[in-house]
Formats: C-alpha cells, structure tokens, sequence
C-alpha cells in the first residue's frame, strides 16, 4: 500500500490510486450517551450527547464522576460556611448569568467546604475561581483544612482560572472521606467559583456540572 501513496509510480494507474483514497476515506463513527464540557478559548462550552468535542482539536476521555454536589451553587447547604457568605449571582464560565457563585468573607479565614463521602483512592480536586473583592490571600484545600494551598498568584480579578492537581500540588491524594474547599484570609474579600469538582484519577477532566447528586459523564468513544 505505502507504493501506492507515491503519485507515477510505475504499475499502477491513477485508478488505482483514486480506489485506495476512497477506501481509506471512510467517515469516523461517534458515541458519548450523555452531554460533555470543554473550554474553548476561555468559555465553556456544552456539547450534545453523541457529539464529539472538537474546538482546535478533538477532545477524548474516559468516563468521569464528579462527587461534590451543588458544583456551582455554593449558597447551597451541601456546602459548610464558617463566617463566610456566598450567593449564586455571578457570571459563569460558561458566560450564563447567575449560575456561578459569589462567596465573601464576614471575618478572617472565613471558609467553605464540602465533604465527599468515599473510600481511600487516588481523587483530584478542581475549581475555576476568579476575585470579586480584595487581593488578600486566597487557599484551597481537599483535606478539610490540614493542608491549605495558596493559590493567590494564581487567580486575577478578569479571566477564571482552573485551579488542579496539573497547576497545584496537593489537590490530589489517595485520602478517605476528603474535604475540599476554600478559604478567604482576609475579612470582606471575595472570590467567584464555578464547577468544582472531586473525581477519581490524579487530574482533572473536563467540568461535570452536578446539583443533588453525584453526576458521571460517558467515555468518548
């Protein structure tokens, strides 16, 4: 076959060659049997069940669960709140309003956690935040506070950015029952979050939107 990519080559016609395009010309097949999330170009974007993720390249993964509920509404009571408040008015990454949160602190290291119910395993945690009020410090944690990262440099008060194990040491651990939040170190500072998530792996996939209970997405395949 590799003789017959070469155009000319003696013994065999432009027949022949038109015949093996059209053989290998063959149209790829698709299936994903739920709804599916990728960032494009700073947005998120949801794309269809059974259509394949493609911005500049086409994007493939495994199936993934993610374990926080209420990913995006932490006003929600799945989320614990220590001198800290927070509301479902902010722009999301997904450019939908309201559908992101706004969380604020009334009082220094004001925190906000939520606890996923499971066995000992390798889990990565992950957010996008982005600053709303204040430039003081900003940390996350996937161990109930034991360990606070702080990710202030990370994050600027105009783009999101997704805060992971790729970017920051410590979001992931073979931990039971983890406990993944944030904390505000500075009284009336405030951070937007948006799609947080705890799923099984060292890295995180593509956001998995959840309310009430936990919410797999399907294998690309």
């Amino acid at each position: 076959q590799m003789a017959r990519a070469v155009l000319g080559h003696r013994g065999f016609t432009n027949k022949d060659i038109a015949a093996d395009q059209t053989a290998y010309e063959v149209a790829p097949t698709f299936t994903r049997a739920t709804v599916a999330r990728a960032n494009v170009n700073g947005t998120v974007v949801a794309y269809p069940s059974g259509a394949p993720r493609i911005s500049s390249s086409y994007l493939s993964e495994a199936a993934a669960t993610n374990s926080l509920l209420q990913a995006r509404d932490f006003s929600n009571a799945s989320w614990s709140k220590t001198t800290m408040t927070c509301t479902l008015t902010a722009t999301g990454v997904d450019q939908a309003a309201n559908s992101a949160s706004v969380c604020t602190a009334t009082a220094g290291n004001a925190t906000v956690l939520q606890t996923v119910t499971t066995g000992a395993a390798t889990r990565a945690s992950s957010m996008y935040l982005r600053r709303s009020v204040g430039t003081g410090t900003i940390e996350v944690t996937r161990n109930g506070g034991t360990n606070w990262l702080d990710v202030s440099s990370l994050i600027s008060f105009g783009a999101w950015t997704r805060v992971m194990p790729l970017t920051v040491s410590g979001l992931t651990s073979g931990i039971a029952n983890p406990s993944i939040g944030i904390r505000i170190v500075t009284d009336t500072d405030a951070v937007e979050v948006d799609f947080a998530q705890d799923e099984v792996g060292d890295d995180a996939t593509e956001v998995i939107p959840t309310t009430t209970t936990a919410v797999t997405r399907n294998a690309d395949s």
